[in-house]
């Protein structure tokens, strides 16, 4: 190949390679949205990645800003949501803190840094807005994460022991399921809920393999109670409302055979698998009929809501208002003179305690915006990627129930980018007359 030709072929291979850094750099961002590298061997990084996150948004953010007060440009109704959920959230978490524990403002404002994730949802739909990036380059984003995660967690489950990662946020050992790990699992449940509808849709059975393979992941391997019934109970949604009654029995069955067949494999290959989900439901509920459970995780929570008492005890009004997080480093913090205890792990409860109904409701009003937006998309409305958001919100909005997911790190993160992402479908038909590609 002559020099002439390299000259020619330069400015091609210069724009990949532009076109690839961005896809990795938008790619880091949805990672440290969705919590992942916290919940993965690689959580040291965060120490590097926090701060290069939060320096790269908030300079984005101070430019947004500026932009739009000097060019008197109005606010969508994207951008006034999430402003108020920034702004709101840690002010009024801090407040309460201070006024019924003393606790200093800035602590208070300092815990709750989980909601200042949302400015990368901001970040997002800016790109978006300006063509720098499009709705299926994010969707393949999303894929690729996943498709990278599944071998990688499946090769550390079999190098790496979870006992010597038990004071991490990934790896846990209980009675009754034994030791596993707890990796960000977001990115692959979007992917099951994306191939399972363009399966659907399609017809094609070469989009039924990724479907299962998330699907044997998440429910066999992953193993969470909330998030199998939560992943159970959308899919039921999506075939009520989204397949005629014809399908539903077509693929009902054919799920039917596949899974029995898939678990009957997995039975001969790794039968404690089946033991460990026998145990991890019958300990539920011995809870639920007042015995004592073998299960630590499940008693745990009862102890947790004995805690929740005693704070309700020492401010009545706190029941209505909430308690704020109170953060670690404060010497004053209750949980020195009460005990130790998450609120995390008391799903919605928890988070009602920490923010009380101001914050459940701007929360739960959160997904009802979402919800309006995603009935005014018209033109649209069967896109698969499309659809998959709206049924990836729901199953996040389910899962938050038991686990307080959507106001618990990385909650807000994962819950504004989806958002965003939906919102711009509104945005493209509905509120300008530029016609925005999906390519």
């Amino acid at each position: 190949m002559n020099i002439e030709n390299l000259e020619n072929i330069t400015p091609e291979l210069k724009s990949k390679k532009n076109e690839s850094l961005k896809k990795i750099l938008i790619g880091l961002l949805f990672i440290g949205a969705f919590g992942t590298l916290a919940r993965s061997p690689l959580f040291f990084l965060i120490k590097f990645t926090d701060p290069t996150i939060y320096l790269i948004t908030f300079s984005f953010m101070g430019f947004y800003f500026l932009d739009k007060t000097i060019k008197r440009k109005n606010w969508n109704g994207f951008e006034r949501l999430y402003i108020f959920i920034l702004i709101a959230m840690p002010l009024y978490s801090a407040i309460v803190a201070n006024i019924y524990w003393k606790q200093p403002l800035f602590y208070g404002i300092i815990t709750q840094q989980l909601w200042f994730y949302s400015t990368i949802a901001f970040l997002i739909f800016y790109l978006l807005k300006t063509e720098k990036i499009t709705l299926y380059q994010l969707r393949d984003i999303i894929l690729s994460i996943s498709w990278i995660q599944l071998p990688v967690y499946i090769l550390l489950g079999f190098v790496l022991d979870p006992h010597k990662f038990l004071d991490t946020s990934f790896a846990y050992c209980s009675s009754v399921k034994g030791c596993g790990w707890m990796f960000d699992i977001m990115f692959m449940s979007f992917s099951y809920f994306y191939y399972l509808i363009v399966f659907i849709k399609t017809n094609k059975w070469k989009y039924l393999i990724p479907v299962l393979v998330f699907l044997a992941y998440i429910v066999f391997e992953y193993q969470k109670r909330a998030l199998t019934a939560s992943l159970v109970g959308t899919t039921m949604v999506y075939f009520y409302f989204q397949v005629s009654f014809k399908k539903k029995l077509y693929y009902i069955s054919l799920f039917t055979i596949i899974l029995i067949f898939l678990g009957g494999i997995i039975f001969i290959i790794k039968p404690e698998i089946f033991t460990r989900f026998a145990d991890m439901y019958s300990s539920i509920l011995e809870v639920f009929q007042g015995e004592e459970s073998t299960d630590q995780s499940a008693n745990s929570r009862i102890t947790q809501v004995i805690y929740i008492g005693l704070y309700y005890a020492k401010h009545p009004s706190s029941i209505f208002f909430g308690n704020g997080k109170w953060n670690d480093n404060w010497e004053g913090s209750p949980l020195r003179l009460y005990g130790r205890f998450y609120p995390s792990d008391l799903g919605i409860i928890g988070a009602y305690f920490i923010y009380g109904i101001f914050g459940i409701l701007v929360v739960q009003f959160e997904y009802l915006q979402a919800m309006w937006w995603m009935r005014k998309v018209k033109e649209k409305a069967n896109d698969a990627f499309f659809v998959a958001l709206k049924y990836y919100l729901l199953f996040f909005y389910i899962r938050s129930i038991p686990t307080g997911g959507s106001y618990f790190y990385p909650g807000a993160g994962v819950t504004t980018v989806i958002v965003s992402l939906i919102y711009f479908y509104y945005y493209r038909e509905n509120k300008t007359e530029k016609n925005y590609s999906l390519e």
